[in-house]
């Protein structure tokens, strides 16, 4: 069947401002190397964070990995019931599947997702009593276009504006063995389209997604800005937190969607009113600009979340009740507030929103927090580490015993978007933050990265490479670590390297290597549109199984691309292939069949290489 061509989740993501960046990224030595020892056979440089290998590869030799379950659409989230046994949830087909053993089942549900940019089903959670009672929520963005309950199930669209004004919701599902059914909405949010940014494109993005219980069986519920501009972005004088600019926060629910009388705003939201007022009675934090983290840590019980940035200062934040990130005013360490500054108004595309550009913003540190929206209890939080230069980070999750090894104990393991790397970072005894003692490096927690992209001073804590985007890293029952990949459209595994990385799986039907004879090497080249269309040009090429390919991409739009090839195919050109760049992939010609690639900078942006017979 063929695949859709929605690029990767968190592609368009953070192409947070990757879009706006003409350079091409690197892994540099960062100055004043970390002093802290590598990881068992690690190497002290790992290798480009802008090639993508063929498939995982552990720097930690004490680790191996594995492919856990393959042939997935856009995998998103994933969600344990037991050892071996888990949902993982696609963004584009809107639906969750159950794997037992490595084998995925057939849809266990199917939602009619709207799956345009960044939408489409995003996050998933078992309530803490799932073995009793079943539940299952799920954040997704609705297309109210389907063809049974009522709009809920059935096709999906990635049309930018065919979805409603609240769009993005959390919805409560019931597990009987065999399917989910529906048991109740637990919340609407708002699903904006931005029809121009700053870079001239029509979005649908910063929908975060994540979706965690609390140790207290509180769920947590975290959306992105919507590219709005209101009183939670820190703009006190702008519109109030009525359901369509209720963005750019984290919520607690209780399990039924009810609101916990002990939440901090609780009392401020009673005494503002209406729908506002019952908005504000929700949000744990606000002032958050998006993210594709959200994690509890397993020992202290802190919410710990990833953020974020435009052009600058990607986060990581652990939020207390009543905490205010500080976006719009204020992103990245508030010591560093000028750098903020000034690179976001060095940039060609701003910050998002035509309405708030950079020259809007305060003259220093102390005056962005003076301008922030206070509300009765808040009080604002600096992020416990920072990239100066995005790297897009995505998914957070915790190794805090030694079922992984030595190495690996009390750690946290974060996934990218732009360096095709899974990170490892050692924590506090206390679980407070990072602890990079001995780091002259990352002494500061700040990775003094030289550019979007660059692994900077978190080199030696490059644990992995090859791992594509990541959407979702989980410390599973058998006490290995899965990681989702959108852009593999698997699943892997990882573990102890005398019990993990062994013959992955046999390849399905239709990944089978093809049979045809070798062919002489087969020359083509597809480029990109010249202006702002974000098209493949040609959007279809043909070949010949059993062909020796060479593909050359050729950059000729203003902005970067990439060309990145949807399995079983696994050439890809650089993440990020700057304007006027070419690069050339080459690869065996596989089975008769259409084979899809994509730029994941650019959801939606598609073509497929057509494979005829030898």
């Amino acid at each position: 069947m063929r695949m859709k061509y929605l690029g990767v989740l968190v592609a368009a993501m953070l192409v947070v401002g990757a879009c706006g960046a003409t350079n091409q990224p690197s892994s540099s030595s960062a100055p004043g190397s970390p002093t802290v020892a590598p990881a068992p056979g690690a190497s002290d440089q790992p290798p480009s964070s802008t090639e993508p290998s063929a498939g995982p590869v552990m720097t930690d030799t004490s680790l191996g990995v594995e492919v856990a379950a393959s042939g997935l659409t856009e995998p998103t989230a994933l969600a344990f019931i037991g050892a071996g046994d888990f949902f993982v949830t696609e963004k584009s087909t809107g639906q969750v599947h159950h794997v037992i053993d490595g084998q995925v089942s057939e849809p266990v549900v199917d939602l009619a997702v709207n799956f345009f940019d960044e939408r489409g089903l995003l996050g998933i959670a078992l309530h803490p009593d799932f073995a009793s009672n079943g539940f299952v929520y799920l954040y997704w963005t609705e297309s109210a276009k389907g063809e049974s309950g009522d709009g809920m199930f059935g096709a999906d669209t990635d049309d930018a504006k065919t979805l409603p004004d609240l769009g993005n919701r959390v919805d409560r599902f019931i597990w009987d063995g065999t399917k989910l059914s529906w048991d109740r909405n637990l919340v609407k949010l708002r699903s904006n389209t931005l029809d121009t940014d700053t870079s001239g494109r029509i979005r649908g993005n910063h929908d975060a997604g994540p979706i965690v219980f609390g140790q207290d069986g509180k769920l947590f519920i975290i959306i992105g800005d919507q590219n709005q501009r209101s009183q939670l972005q820190n703009l006190p004088d702008l519109a109030a937190p009525d359901d369509k600019n209720l963005t750019g926060v984290v919520l607690r629910l209780n399990d039924d969607g009810s609101i916990p009388e002990d939440n901090p705003f609780f009392t401020v939201g009673a005494a503002l009113g209406g729908e506002a007022g019952e908005n504000v009675q929700m949000i744990w934090t606000y002032g958050v600009r998006n993210s594709f983290g959200l994690a509890i840590h397993p020992v202290t019980g802190d919410l710990w979340e990833t953020e974020n940035g435009d052009d600058s200062w990607d986060e990581v934040n652990i939020f207390p009740a009543g905490s205010n990130s500080g976006w719009i005013q204020l992103i990245g360490p508030p010591e560093r507030f000028a750098e903020f500054k000034q690179i976001e108004m060095d940039s060609e595309d701003g910050m998002d929103n035509k309405d708030f550009p950079p020259d809007k913003l305060a003259a220093d540190a102390n005056e962005a927090q003076q301008r922030m929206l206070v509300l009765e209890g808040s009080a604002y939080v600096p992020p416990v580490f920072a990239w100066k230069h995005p790297v897009a980070v995505t998914s957070i999750g915790f190794v805090t015993d030694e079922t992984l090894g030595a190495s690996s104990s009390n750690t946290a393991w974060l996934g990218t978007v732009l360096t095709d790397s899974l990170y490892r970072y050692p924590l506090a005894a206390d679980g407070s933050g990072f602890d990079f003692a001995g780091d002259t490096g990352l002494g500061d927690r700040v990775d003094d990265n030289t550019e979007k992209g660059d692994v900077g001073e978190s080199a030696k804590y490059v644990v992995g490479t090859g791992f594509g985007v990541v959407t979702g890293i989980v410390h599973a029952p058998d006490g290995l670590l899965y990681v989702s990949s959108i852009s593999a459209g698997a699943v892997y595994r990882i573990g102890p390297a005398d019990a993990v990385g062994g013959a992955s799986p046999a390849p399905t039907a239709s990944e089978a290597p093809s049979e045809a004879p070798s062919g002489t090497t087969v020359e083509v080249t597809v480029g990109t549109d010249t202006g702002a269309e974000l098209k493949f040009d040609p959007g279809e090429v043909t070949v010949q199984a059993g062909a020796n390919v060479r593909l050359t991409f050729e950059n000729r739009a203003a902005v970067p691309h990439n060309l990145t090839f949807q399995g079983p195919i696994t050439a890809a050109t650089s993440t990020v292939v700057a304007p006027g760049a070419t690069e050339t992939v080459e690869f065996k010609a596989p089975g008769p069949g259409e084979y899809p690639f994509v730029c994941t900078l650019h959801p939606g942006m598609g073509g497929t290489l057509v494979v005829g017979a030898g």
